[in-house]
């Protein structure tokens, strides 16, 4: 799935905050399961965010990926880094769900020449390279 906001709340012990949809069909398959992988995707790759966004039968069919270290659960091939998670405890806020994980392991992607960080932003797609000065006016 693709998520809409992701942030670490603590360093010590390392954990991630993240907030899927109510409407997410794949988050309760997740929330099941307990573990997960969070793939943050490099600049070029927000066609896969857009196929993630959306329900499909296999999402992963045309796509590549390997299992994390420590769940096994799918890490996608060209993210910037990847982190492995065991989600701690998940409460409903408005229209989305707010998980908090447990941060098991970090990966850096798997081309050190991917660029920067893909993030959605007033309904587009931007990197956070040099144009970061850009996106922080409000």
């Amino acid at each position: 799935m693709t998520c809409q906001a992701m942030f670490l709340q603590s360093l010590d012990p390392p954990l991630l905050v993240f907030s899927p949809s109510l409407a997410s069909t794949t988050w309760p398959l997740l929330a099941e399961r307990a573990e997960l992988a969070i793939s943050v995707l490099a600049t070029g790759q927000a066609g896969m965010a857009r196929v993630f966004a959306r329900p499909a039968a296999d999402r992963f069919a045309d796509v590549g990926w390997h299992p994390a270290p420590i769940t096994g659960s799918p890490v996608l091939t060209g993210s910037h880094i990847a982190l492995d998670c065991h989600i701690r405890s998940s409460s409903v806020t408005g229209d989305h769900h707010l998980v908090v994980a447990d941060l098991l392991a970090v990966e850096a992607g798997d081309d050190p020449s991917s660029g920067s960080p893909v993030v959605f932003y007033r309904s587009a797609f931007h990197d956070l390279g040099p144009r970061i000065e850009e996106l922080s006016t409000f």
